[in-house]
């Protein structure tokens, strides 16, 4: 209960700040970036990797990587997180964290997930790799001026995060909020704050079967909502969970200076434990075209849960 309280108050007093977040077309691969109390909902036990590269025909892309842990411990649960971005050479940023969430049921058939998370980040800003528009010929455009004398700047900030989950055995909503209180330990400011709202459902695609169990081949319609600063980013889709094949299509859409409009595309397999996924992003809109859409792998693996229920009223959380 006192971890619920915590949770309520620190996304009541959220904030935004002008930076941009890390996300993944394949977020349901990284539980933790999506809500951080998914640890205490039982059948989301997993270790986690992704690679994604934004941007490939630029000169060192864009890379965000990230790697999770999840361990559900009967009405409780804790993750650990580690994430970060490269983009040429000149700038990098890392994100490690920890989260502990408790469960509570609500209902026979409704339980509720909260979760405070600590994060602690740190920069890294290469000016000697970076080049300034003054420097540019303004003929044809070759590189002339020289790069500043400053080598590099290394903000690092502590912030915390708190998550809120509701489910059904088919039915999921979630709102998260992310450093939405933060300590600079040095430089400025390089976390933003990120309000993250999403819900699915699992449809049976077996004929007749009300009750959904590991295993079962499901369709998904899902929706995540994403706000930072002034960009809201909305995320609607279905997705197929059909073992051994699954994948999915969906559609985002992102608002600040100008819209963007991209088609994803995910295809991937389950082999026993192992999930191995596979997505691309087509950019639609005519700023991005050029850039040949994102690339993005993602391995997973589950866990058996710590602790089982002996009374067979666990509720399967019905996300991916």
């Amino acid at each position: 209960m006192k971890t619920l309280i915590t949770t309520i108050a620190l996304i009541i007093t959220a904030s935004t700040v002008n930076a941009q977040g890390i996300y993944f077309s394949q977020y349901y691969a990284d539980k933790l970036s999506l809500n951080p109390a998914f640890s205490a909902v039982p059948g989301n036990s997993e270790i986690a990797m992704i690679l994604r590269n934004q941007f490939p025909t630029a000169d060192g892309g864009y890379k965000t990587y990230c790697a999770s842990y999840l361990q559900n411990l009967g009405n409780c649960g804790i993750g650990v997180r580690a994430y970060g971005t490269a983009s040429g050479g000149a700038y990098s940023h890392n994100q490690f964290s920890a989260s502990y969430a408790n469960a509570v049921k609500i209902a026979r058939n409704l339980k509720c997930s909260a979760a405070i998370e600590g994060s602690y980040s740190i920069g890294n800003l290469k000016q000697n790799k970076l080049v300034y528009y003054s420097m540019l010929d303004p003929l044809d455009g070759s590189v002339v001026g020289n790069q500043p004398t400053i080598e590099y700047t290394a903000p690092r900030t502590a912030s915390a995060s708190a998550g809120l989950i509701i489910c059904t055995p088919h039915t999921v909503l979630g709102v998260a909020a992310y450093n939405v209180a933060k300590y600079k330990i040095s430089g400025d400011d390089i976390v933003p704050t990120v309000i993250s709202v999403f819900a699915n459902h699992k449809i049976s695609l077996v004929k007749g079967m009300k009750k959904i169990e590991e295993g079962t081949p499901c369709l998904i319609p899902s929706l995540l909502y994403r706000r930072q600063s002034d960009i809201n980013t909305i995320q609607a889709g279905v997705y197929i969970d059909n073992t051994p094949v699954i994948g999915g299509i969906s559609y985002r859409m992102q608002t600040n200076d100008y819209k963007q409009h991209t088609l994803i595309a995910t295809i991937g397999t389950t082999i026993k434990r192992i999930q191995i996924g596979y997505g691309h992003d087509f950019d639609l809109s005519a700023i991005t075209k050029s850039t040949y859409g994102s690339h993005e792998i993602a391995v997973k693996y589950k866990l058996h849960d710590g602790k089982k229920n002996n009374r067979r009223e666990t509720i399967i959380c019905p996300a991916f």
